[in-house]
């Protein structure tokens, strides 16, 4: 009997028809539908910036080097840099800044910013130099004619104590005298003395201490009297000088006129050579005070008191 005949198998062969699938291609590796070849690749322009990015806004010019726009590194019309610390290369040279600003050359600043009165600015610096005036425009005193002031106020005072210790001014005098000729002697006689025994063998004592209590109360009569309802003392007034507030025109209060005598003349008299530094001490203070108007907040200026 015949063999069943096999069906024919094409050969295969270059020339060998492939049937076309419409499933979609697979990558070696890729997820069945995970998507066509090329899946993990970003999208045409996936990661570049979006248009504009990186652009300084309307105004305001970027930086050189990092994606800006033209011209970075220009100031502001307006604000060229100053010597030495160009903006870029071509900025103007000479810091100006508005119009009208009375500063430091080089240093001027905007408007509306104006020098306070008596605030003159120090030549090539943009610091304010030391007043010459008080906030409100009142020109501050010298020191000549505090120191003259003073010398009048003294000679004034002194006049005054003489006067109220008149009555045991002599019998001072005459154990002064006394103790005087008793340690000549004794340094004569090669006896040693005691430096203090003027306080404790003279008998001057008691003297030495009415007389300083005597002072006391004609000084502080004297300066807080006037200060509080003149705003100077005779000196003061002789040499057209006055005290008020840093602040504000007006007489010192009760209370400025204690703080300046308290530390004035009490404390000059306590404290060994306070005098000396509390009258020079306006030469280096930013408000030329001295140390007696730091409490109270006063100033000696010049000039009579608006009425």
């Amino acid at each position: 009997p015949a063999a069943p005949s096999q069906p024919a198998v094409p050969a295969a062969g270059p020339s060998a028809p492939v049937a076309a699938s419409s499933a979609p291609v697979q990558a070696p590796g890729q997820l069945p539908g995970s998507g066509p070849v090329g899946y993990g690749q970003p999208a045409a322009g996936y990661g570049q910036p979006a248009a504009g990015y990186g652009q300084a806004p309307a105004g305001y010019p970027a930086t050189t080097g990092y994606s800006a726009s033209a011209g970075y590194g220009q100031p502001p019309a307006g604000y060229p840099s100053a010597p030495g610390h160009p903006w870029t290369p071509g900025a103007p040279a000479g810091y100006q800044g508005a119009p009208g600003y009375p500063g430091a050359p080089g240093y001027p600043a905007a408007p509306g910013y104006p020098v306070a009165p008596g605030y003159p600015m120090a030549a090539g610096y943009a610091v304010p130099a030391k007043p010459t005036a008080t906030p409100d425009g009142i020109a501050l005193a010298g020191l000549g004619s505090r120191l003259a002031a003073r010398i009048v106020d003294w000679l004034i005072l002194g006049v005054v104590n003489i006067a109220l210790a008149s009555p045991f001014l002599f019998s001072f005098l005459s154990r002064f005298a006394a103790y005087v000729d008793q340690s000549a002697q004794a340094m004569r006689d090669g006896v040693p003395t005691n430096p203090f025994g003027v306080y404790t063998e003279s008998g001057l004592l008691p003297f030495m201490l009415l007389y300083t209590s005597i002072t006391l109360v004609v000084t502080s009569t004297y300066y807080v009297l006037f200060l509080r309802f003149a705003g100077a003392t005779p000196g003061k007034l002789l040499l057209k000088v006055r005290v008020r507030s840093w602040e504000a025109e007006g007489l010192p209060s009760w209370s400025q006129a204690w703080k300046r005598w308290m530390t004035c003349e009490l404390a000059a008299s306590l404290v060994p050579f306070y005098g000396l530094v509390d009258f020079l001490w306006p030469l280096w203070d930013d408000r030329r005070q001295a140390l007696h108007d730091k409490w109270p907040g006063t100033v000696v200026v010049a000039g009579k008191r608006p009425r």
